[in-house]
């Protein structure tokens, strides 16, 4: 029979806790759960629309018993159109309204996404929970619905070498660091984004170490950065900073006039 601390690290379960405080009784004497895999005396029938398109994810192909975990999660209309980023823990669940140009909190059905910038992400990478299962979701623009995304989602335990990131459907494994490399891969990504736009193609000078001619107009921020990227170059890691923690060109003007008043 499988723990509690067993079952948290499938996506549903962690989220059926850290949003409802319940737990599955896991019973190999009961049924198996068709997506998480799970076999409890608490399954439940559940027909599948012709709209769901994550039917990859079953772990059995057969039967339509879903355990009270996966039911709450792709039943659920609290996460229906939950276009937020969030992080779930055992005990809690915080909603991010990470990096909005409105900077301003949004209701939904699981309650208020309050504004943040991606400094909170740099401070959770510094500061895992410890001693409890996690899982950060990171929302791209457009993606399919939350509660189908998911169900894919890969879930940490406290502190380990690598910290799996979920944006949208996919995740990305990025090592942990126990000093402040990410806060100064922040720092300096920060200072890079306030002066060169993201469509400008130039920006593969400081993402990638190529040399600019010492003409250019941000030779001197290349410079200043250089020693603090130079090792991140063309990791995985150094291009999530710079995509989806560190704030928008756009943002980071509008955080820099309202500093200065």
């Amino acid at each position: 029979m499988l723990s509690i601390k067993e079952q948290l690290f499938f996506s549903t379960h962690l989220i059926f806790k850290s949003l409802t405080g319940k737990e599955v009784v896991v019973d190999n004497s009961g049924e198996r759960c068709i997506l998480c895999g799970f076999y409890t005396k608490e399954v439940e029938p559940y027909k599948f629309s012709s709209k769901f398109i994550n039917f990859d994810v079953f772990m059995s192909k057969n039967g339509v018993n879903t355990c009270p975990a996966c039911a709450y999660v792709i039943n659920s209309d609290r996460l229906k159109g939950l276009h937020n980023h969030y992080l779930a823990t055992e005990d809690n669940f915080e909603l991010f309204n990470l990096n909005h140009s409105e900077m301003k909190d949004k209701k939904t059905k699981i309650g208020h996404s309050f504004f943040t910038t991606g400094q909170r992400i740099v401070d959770l990478f510094a500061d895992p929970p410890k001693e409890k299962h996690w899982m950060l979701m990171i929302r791209e623009f457009g993606a399919i619905n939350a509660k189908h995304i998911s169900l894919n989602s890969k879930t940490n335990y406290g502190i380990s070498d690598l910290i799996w990131v979920n944006i949208g459907q996919s995740s990305i494994a990025i090592p942990y660091f126990a000093d402040g490399t990410y806060q100064d891969i922040y720092d300096a990504l920060y200072q890079i984004k306030k002066v060169v736009r993201a469509n400008d193609r130039r920006i593969n000078y400081f993402l990638e170490g190529i040399r600019p001619y010492p003409k250019y107009e941000y030779f001197k921020l290349w410079e200043e950065t250089k020693p603090i990227l130079q090792s991140h170059y063309n990791t995985v890691y150094l291009y999530f900073m710079y995509q989806y923690v560190v704030p928008s060109y756009s943002l980071i003007d509008k955080l820099e006039k309202i500093k200065h008043k």
